[in-house]
């Protein structure tokens, strides 16, 4: 395994925030890459902090990792309790490895590895690409790209019942 080497005054301290990230379409072109890279960005960071004495790593996966179906408000223990949806399987896959290997660190070696999950909606420097990005910022694009081409219509994919839940806040 390659080992990242540290600066010379190690952190006491790491978050890991580092991920591939994409919308729909990006995780149904690339699934090799969404599963791979992740996996080797957390497994890299999550080892060599520990072996570098890091005293607390905060892993952030993603809301994605939660099955398909699960029930609304998601509760933390309806993970890996049913399928997940098949449109970001891959980096959810991932993103649950890096939680499962933060709990194996902690219960093998005592290590304070924790995890959170933010949600993905949109942030500062998101992704507006607009095939790969999430749904938020592509929408964004969209009709910011049509008001600046004074398009009457916007086009966007799927129906309203995957997006009622992101209109809800």
């Amino acid at each position: 395994m390659w080992t990242p080497s540290l600066p010379l005054r190690s952190p006491r301290f790491v978050i890991l925030v580092a991920a591939k990230v994409g919308g729909i379409h990006a995780n149904n072109t690339y699934p090799a890459d969404f599963i791979a890279i992740n996996l080797q960005i957390q497994t890299n960071v999550i080892d060599s902090s520990f072996r570098h004495g890091v005293k607390k790593l905060l892993f952030l996966g993603s809301s994605c990792i939660y099955p398909k179906l699960a029930p609304q408000p998601i509760p933390e223990n309806a993970l890996l309790t049913g399928p997940l949806e098949p449109t970001n399987e891959w980096y959810a896959i991932a993103k649950i490895a890096g939680i499962k290997m933060c709990q194996a660190y902690r219960i093998q070696y005592g290590w304070d590895a924790i995890s959170g999950m933010p949600t993905n909606l949109y942030g500062p420097n998101d992704n507006f690409h607009p095939e790969n990005s999430h749904v938020l910022p592509a929408l964004m694009r969209r009709f910011h790209e049509a008001k600046v081409n004074k398009a009457k219509q916007v086009v966007v994919w799927g129906n309203w019942e995957s997006a009622e839940g992101v209109f809800a806040c």
